[in-house]
């Protein structure tokens, strides 16, 4: 009789991966399936132009709205900040329920919730898209989290801002230091990435949880918009600012 039970769905197992919803996040489940990175079959480029939120949200949406069919039902915004995203799909998107969630209370809107912390409230794939927006590089828990939503919600859409891009090293260089969301900080911050990795490492660390989980997934890199675009069109990785990733389960 198995004599441990999963972390995520709760059924007892003494697989190494757990057989009723493939989770490994667990003491008792470490073991890394042998995995073969395997590039995505659709890959976009596109030019990068945001300088605020508002911008952000609308160079997005683009992204988001070719997610949602006449079955999107439910759109969770994890670590949703000021709720942007969330107000953008409530005002467009009427018949769907759109909630954010986060660990700070930046709106009045927003339901705060400890995800790094705690299972998401949701029943296997009972949501049909969960947004993380440049959250996961801010946490600890990384694994957990992103283990959390690909349990929770049918599409997982993961925004990653690429710390080490050419633009952003020379910057640091000229500056002389890697800023406030890197680096060593004289006084503590308020919020910081924890975490330091190349696009190379990005596309890695999502293609890993594509392959384990069985999805499908595309991913649209958006290119600095202070690169030079002769240069960044021809030579594209080395000027990857974020990566947008959209990972389905295949039904």
């Amino acid at each position: 009789m198995p004599t441990k039970v999963c972390d995520f769905c709760g059924q007892p197992t003494d697989s190494s991966v757990c057989p009723h919803c493939q989770s490994d996040f667990s003491d008792t489940f470490g073991q890394l399936p042998d995995f073969q990175y395997v590039a995505p079959k659709e890959i976009v480029y596109k030019s990068k132009y945001y300088t605020n939120w508002v911008e952000r949200v609308e160079q997005y949406k683009e992204v988001f709205y070719s997610e949602i069919t006449p079955e999107t039902h439910t759109f969770v915004d994890l670590g949703c900040g000021p709720n942007k995203f969330v107000e953008l799909i409530q005002h467009d998107f009427p018949k769907i329920r759109a909630t954010g969630y986060d660990q700070y209370a930046l709106s009045e809107s927003v339901i705060t919730f400890d995800f790094e912390n705690e299972k998401l409230p949701f029943k296997q794939k009972e949501l049909d898209i969960i947004l993380l927006s440049h959250v996961l590089e801010h946490l600890e828990k990384i694994h957990f989290v992103i283990e959390s939503a690909i349990y929770s919600s049918k599409t997982v859409i993961v925004v990653l801002p690429n710390c080490l891009s050419l633009y952003s090293s020379i910057r640091a260089a000229i500056k002389g230091g890697l800023g406030g969301l890197y680096g060593l900080p004289l006084t503590p911050p308020k919020d910081r990435h924890r975490w330091i990795y190349t696009s190379s490492e990005m596309d890695r660390f999502i293609g890993y949880y594509a392959f384990k989980y069985n999805l499908s997934y595309k991913v649209i890199y958006l290119l600095h918009s202070k690169s030079i675009p002769i240069v960044s069109t021809l030579i594209k990785r080395p000027f990857i600012d974020e990566a947008i990733y959209v990972l389905r389960h295949n039904e």
